[in-house]
């Protein structure tokens, strides 16, 4: 009984409250990463410019249709993920 008391409950950690929580560290990684110079340059070459912007575009369609009151640390993280991600874009390297 206690295994099928632990499966519930490891469903229900995926409702669309925890769900956010996981993206929102996800995006947290992403700016903490991307505050490394050498390995950020590296990879956003890697990357197609068109991938990047569609990245962009989905986060803040995302941060565009929440609340700053119930999803402050998402929109935070979001913000700082791109921002750190856009330093980089200059016009020596042009990422989108």
């Amino acid at each position: 009984m206690s295994t099928e008391i632990k499966s519930k409950s490891k469903y229900e950690e995926f409702t669309s409250g925890n769900l956010e929580d996981a993206i929102t560290k996800v995006i947290k990684l992403i700016a903490n990463l991307s505050t490394e110079p050498e390995p950020t340059y590296r990879d956003l070459k890697l990357i197609n410019s068109q991938v990047l912007a569609d990245f962009f575009s989905k986060l803040m369609q995302a941060v565009s249709q929440r609340q700053i009151e119930k999803s402050e640390e998402f929109i935070l993280n979001a913000i700082s993920c791109t921002t750190n991600i856009l330093f980089y874009d200059t016009a020596q390297i042009t990422l989108l």
